[in-house]
């Protein structure tokens, strides 16, 4: 329809001219409803219509979710115990091989994998690589160690079976139950702080104490003072390694006699400075004590192995 315009310039009726700004505006205008409805129906299709492969998703996702919670718990009980196996070689070679063992609260925990902040994917996918490392070096280790005690000691074989009988690598009471370890504890005297040179193994007075290796005696005491050690054995073992036996109710061994590992050397009591019945254990190294839990390495395995550590660096009272 064609519109006409009065201009008063020339008192005629003109025919009106195409503008350009209302045309835009109202292109504009239709373009914008455009997209807004395409989208509003865009969103309607996927909140109500769902393809095949979104269904697929949607399922596995909801099973991940579902299974998330089982894989982080495995995965975690995984890392406990390479841990322990890593805890209980290092101690094999400090009693063995004279090297350095290195306390589980010192280490770089960058080489374990901890899977209490893996929330998302990638973070999993992280901590799979960091426990699959860790396993590795742990199987290169066992391959060496095995290596080491296998044909590469073909020759020397009886020299390392020998070595290890004079080890002191069992517990001396059976079924006894570890009350204080090694190092800084509480005297149960005077109640103050002092180095507590051994372990103190509570069981029922007159259990049987077992020597921890080959060796002979070479030093005991009876004593019916209530001070130190009371009734005493000293077992040498090589000639960097002793144990000593302390508190005993009786001795059932001779000074200069030959032990075997296992031997039963006397019972358990409460002798000397001792406030219950109990052994305390002790094993040196040239003289100088040693942590006996370190040397805790046959019939245990590493979760027992693992409690008795983790009881030993309690700072509590000792029973001596």
């Amino acid at each position: 329809m064609t519109k006409f315009k009065y201009n008063p310039k020339t008192c005629r009726y003109e025919r009106e001219g195409v503008n350009l700004w209302r045309i835009g505006g109202l292109f504009s205008l239709l373009l914008t409803l455009s997209c807004l409805l395409f989208i509003g129906i865009a969103t309607l299709h996927g909140l109500v219509w769902e393809s095949e492969e979104e269904a697929k998703l949607r399922a596995e996702n909801r099973a991940l979710s579902q299974h998330y919670e089982l894989v982080k718990q495995q995965f975690t009980e995984s890392e406990q115990q390479l841990e322990q196996i890593e805890e209980k070689d290092k101690a094999l070679k400090a009693s063995l091989f004279n090297s350095i063992f290195i306390d589980t609260d010192t280490k770089n925990d960058i080489q374990h994998a901890s899977f209490i902040t893996a929330t998302d994917v990638n973070s999993l996918r992280k901590k799979i690589k960091e426990l699959t490392v860790f396993t590795e070096t742990l199987t290169t280790d066992a391959t060496f160690n095995s290596f080491y005690f296998g044909d590469k000691l073909s020759g020397n074989r009886k020299k390392t079976l020998s070595k290890l009988s004079v080890t002191p690598s069992i517990m001396p009471v059976n079924n006894g139950k570890l009350i204080s370890g090694f190092g800084k504890r509480i005297h149960p005297f005077h109640k103050g702080l002092y180095d507590h040179p051994g372990i103190d193994i509570a069981a029922p007075r007159g259990t049987e104490v077992v020597a921890t290796a080959d060796g002979y005696v070479s030093d005991l005491s009876h004593s019916n003072l209530l001070a130190g050690y009371g009734n005493m054995v000293e077992l040498s073992h090589s000639a960097n390694l002793s144990t000593r036996y302390a508190h005993l109710e009786s001795i059932l061994v001779k000074r200069g006699q030959k032990i075997k590992k296992g031997q039963v050397i006397g019972t358990l009591g409460n002798s000397g400075g001792s406030i219950a019945p109990h052994l305390h254990y002790e094993v040196l190294k040239k003289g100088k004590e040693q942590n006996p839990v370190y040397y805790f390495l046959q019939n245990i395995d590493p979760a027992q192995y693992q409690q008795l550590h983790s009881i030993s660096l309690k700072q509590n009272q000792s029973l001596d």
